[in-house]
């Protein structure tokens, strides 16, 4: 059975920031005068590698390839910090925060996830890869100025693992279900310090 499933690998926030990232939202909901489709807090997440639609046993495939690549790859701090827009400000699409410290090692283990699921046959894009967790979502490109205003930084948290995620598109917006949870090492992981 060849079932197609729709997924990416991605790290998770805490639940801590997750209730920052609420208020964030709702601070920005009455800003905008336009249409937002705003993801839910529960369901922000930075993206490493979309996947696309995959058979379950590029999932299994990719589970065992990523599980011995990131066996080394120790745990570590991060904070999102500061707002953007893709593809501008000024003709925005997107509207995301940015990742202040542990950027540096949010785009190692990305940069190891890529090229481990390149030797399975992952394409990834063409676009450099810029650590970023979606806040929101236009139809329309739309200028969104003032959110360089908007001074926005978490708290830290410990990123401990990676995950791939199963996701299904449906009216009311996307659900995202974890398929698989791999533990990064915890071997050189101290006080918070990279």
């Amino acid at each position: 059975m060849s079932e197609k499933i729709r997924s990416f690998v991605a790290v998770d926030t805490s639940v801590s920031v997750r209730g920052e990232l609420a208020r964030l939202v709702k601070d920005l909901e009455v800003k905008t005068e336009f249409s937002v489709k705003w993801v839910k807090p529960e369901q922000m997440h930075i993206t490493l590698a979309f996947l696309g639609e995959v058979t379950s046993e590029f999932v299994q495939n990719a589970e065992s390839r990523l599980k011995q690549s990131i066996a080394g790859f120790p745990e570590f701090s991060c904070q999102l910090a500061g707002l953007g827009a893709f593809p501008s400000v000024n003709r925005a699409r997107v509207i995301w925060a940015g990742v202040g410290t542990g950027a540096d090692r949010v785009i190692a283990l990305q940069r190891e996830v890529v090229q481990t699921l390149m030797r399975i046959g992952f394409v990834p894009e063409r676009r450099p890869f810029s650590p970023h967790l979606t806040l929101g979502r236009m139809r329309v490109p739309v200028n969104v100025q003032f959110i360089n205003s908007v001074s926005f930084v978490s708290s830290e948290w410990r990123v401990s693992e990676l995950i791939i995620y199963q996701s299904e598109l449906h009216p009311s917006g996307p659900v995202y279900t974890p398929l698989v949870r791999l533990q990064l090492s915890t071997a050189e992981f101290s006080s918070g310090k990279l």
